[in-house]
């Protein structure tokens, strides 16, 4: 979802991206990550692979840590052999959920099930293999490349006559393509940077909301509003829409940071699902 959006984005600023599929470099496979980052000897490595799939984490625990703790240790390790510095994604999920004010890059990782424990693990992996990174936390990503919320919620408007959607977790929805741009933004300023800022930052579209009020908005923004949205709780969710996984309830990230630092703000939420929105009706 990301890696797509930033493949067109590096390419509009100049850059010249080279992905990597899986068939080009397993992440999982320290080798093989090496090979394939010293032959084509980049300038700065960005680390978008990640199994996000909250639920099937819980299942596939050995699985998650290999992509997500020691796959990124792997490609982190990969740049720093080369000299050249990495962008790795991770996630709100890193966090708790019990604060009650948005999270800033130094508040205690406390995560509650295994995709946020194994990103959390990845962030330090990622870390102590080479100083020069640049963490991104970020939160409920969406984006017109894959599976993602937003899709769901107009795929299920389409079969059912009423909707259940969690009422008690908060969070920022993040589009695909500002975060990228955001991503692009980091990479110039890194490069034109003589002391290059590196560490934690947090990065999502401006806002919060639940993901009831997210889903009445999506409807609302497509003509659909007149389908009933039913609050529930997350533990009614997990035997209503078999949630395995404990998602934190709280997972706003202050976002301050990179602004102060890049510049960087990203429109509202609100505003970004509007044009996301208008760009798949227009496909």
């Amino acid at each position: 979802m990301l890696g797509a959006e930033l493949l067109e984005r590096l390419a509009r600023r100049g850059f010249a991206p080279v992905p990597l599929a899986r068939r080009d470099a397993d992440i999982t496979d320290a080798n093989s990550v090496r090979e394939a980052v010293s032959a084509r000897s980049p300038d700065m490595v960005v680390n978008c692979a990640a199994m996000t799939a909250v639920d099937a984490c819980e299942d596939e625990r050995d699985r998650a840590f290999a992509v997500n703790r020691d796959g990124a240790g792997h490609v982190s390790a990969a740049a720093a052999a080369i000299g050249v510095p990495i962008i790795h994604i991770s996630t709100d999920y890193v966090f708790d959920g019990r604060a009650n004010v948005p999270y800033k890059e130094e508040s205690p990782r406390n995560p509650l099930g295994v995709y946020g424990a194994s990103k959390a693990a990845g962030e330090l992996a990622v870390a102590a293999a080479n100083p020069e990174h640049y963490i991104i936390r970020t939160s409920w990503l969406c984006g017109k490349h894959g599976s993602n919320f937003v899709k769901t919620i107009l795929r299920l408007a389409d079969s059912h006559p009423e909707l259940n959607v969690v009422n008690d977790q908060a969070g920022s929805p993040t589009f695909a393509a500002d975060l990228a741009d955001a991503l692009c933004t980091i990479a110039t300023a890194h490069f034109e940077a003589r002391t290059p800022p590196y560490g934690i930052y947090h990065i999502t579209n401006a806002g919060f909301c639940t993901w009831h009020h997210f889903a009445k908005t999506i409807l609302e923004f497509s003509g659909k509003a007149h389908i009933p949205v039913h609050p529930i709780d997350s533990e009614q969710a997990r035997t209503m829409l078999k949630y395995k996984a404990t998602r934190p309830g709280y997972s706003v990230l202050d976002c301050s940071r990179a602004s102060a630092v890049f510049g960087v703000r990203l429109q509202p939420w609100q505003v970004a699902l509007e044009t996301y929105l208008s760009d798949m009706q227009s496909e």
